[in-house]
């Protein structure tokens, strides 16, 4: 898949909205924190479009499917992060809900995405298996 082709995706255009989000979140929270909490946050958001774009050059889609559905972990990373930042009182318990839903919806894209690769694949394949299989001879009436 070419460079336009990961930017039309959709899970890649919602991580870099949550990259962004999480850069304004971040940004907001105590300087002894840019090396640790802040640093870790944000390598984390930023990994996901990067993982994404990475998967995309592979030619085997459940590869691609796979390697997508893995990504809900740093996103639930994320989430865990967000909770901690509520606990310290970095963010507000309205900011940390709000986040953490929309990080829990990014998730489920995420799982949804890597299921139709799948599917599609799977139908690939079973499209493919028929169109090679041998044709019965018609007997003559």
């Amino acid at each position: 898949m070419s460079h336009e082709g990961y930017e039309s995706l959709l899970v890649w255009q919602e991580g870099m909205k949550m990259v962004r989000k999480i850069y304004r979140l971040t940004g907001h929270f105590p300087a002894e924190e840019k090396s640790g909490m802040v640093a870790t946050m944000r390598k984390l958001a930023m990994n996901i479009p990067g993982k994404i774009a990475d998967a995309t050059v592979r030619d085997c889609p459940k590869e691609i499917a796979k390697q997508i559905d893995q990504l809900r972990g740093p996103v639930r990373e994320l989430e865990s992060y967000v909770t901690l930042a509520r606990h310290l009182r970095y963010i507000s318990k309205y900011r940390a809900w709000r986040t953490n839903k929309t990080l829990a919806q990014y998730a489920e894209l995420l799982a949804t995405e890597s299921l139709m690769i799948v599917d599609l694949s799977d139908r690939d394949t079973e499209t493919d298996t028929e169109a090679s299989a041998p044709k019965p001879i018609a007997k003559a009436a």
